[in-house]
């Protein structure tokens, strides 16, 4: 199976329109996947 991983430059361009990394709310939950992690998986 391939594989490709997205450059850091891309990221850079693009993080400005990604939401924030917000902590989990005083009620708890699942904590969000950072977009970091999400955009060089994609």
């Amino acid at each position: 199976m391939a594989s490709a991983r997205m450059p850091e430059e891309f990221f850079d361009v693009v993080a400005h329109h990604l939401p924030p990394d917000e902590p989990v709310g005083p009620d708890g939950g699942r904590p969000r996947v950072s977009n970091h992690c999400v955009m060089k998986v994609l």
